[in-house]
């Protein structure tokens, strides 16, 4: 049995591959009821919105769940957001539609976390452009089985690491977010494949 949200946006489409085998079927097994929100209003409105109704967005802006602002207004926002959430003690993303508006966002949160002194200012220059730092949340983005974290196989796309040290040749060394295992970056996969995160 396959499980997975046919409307699910992927890098491919409407649920990828996925929306492909339901449509194929004559009778698919579906969730009717959501269970993950304790508002009944959110329940219902969550799948309207899956389904792209119009009305479901108006319960979000009627219950204050919906800001509006020009790009740099949501931006600053969104990072104040986050930015509270983290001094908190609380897990948190930001999360945004396109590649770009990623990296602004790790842009605003890089300054502000300069200026908290939690991070070296100087860094290395990373594929996205930006400068990563000691203290630095870094985000790989291609598997390299040539590079080997310690208990955990090799560095992945997706991984984040902190940075512990980076070198003048544009290498770096990382530590996992998780742990004190560390893997050391060649400067060329820096260059190539590291963003921040």
């Amino acid at each position: 049995m396959l499980v997975g949200d046919w409307a699910q946006q992927g890098a491919v489409g409407p649920g990828g591959a996925f929306s492909m085998l339901v449509e194929d079927r004559d009778n698919p097994a579906e969730l009717v009821e959501p269970r993950r929100f304790q508002e009944a209003w959110e329940r219902a409105a969550s799948t309207g919105l899956r389904r792209g109704s119009p009305a479901a967005i108006d319960e979000y802006v009627r219950h204050g769940r919906v800001s509006a602002g020009d790009k740099d207004e949501v931006l600053v926002a969104c990072y104040e957001g986050w930015r509270s959430d983290v001094v908190a003690g609380k897990a948190s993303l930001m999360i945004a539609q396109d590649i770009e508006t990623v990296a602004e966002l790790n842009l605003l949160a890089r300054a502000g976390r300069v200026a908290a002194g939690e991070v070296a200012e100087s860094g290395l220059l990373l594929a996205d452009g930006s400068v990563a730092g000691m203290g630095d949340i870094m985000a790989a983005r291609k598997n390299d089985r040539r590079l080997q974290v310690p208990g955990n196989g090799c560095v992945r796309n997706r991984d984040r690491f902190v940075v512990s040290a980076t070198n003048q040749d544009g290498s770096m060394t990382v530590r996992a977010i998780d742990g004190e295992r560390e893997v050391f970056l060649p400067a060329d996969y820096v260059a190539e494949h590291v963003e921040l995160g």
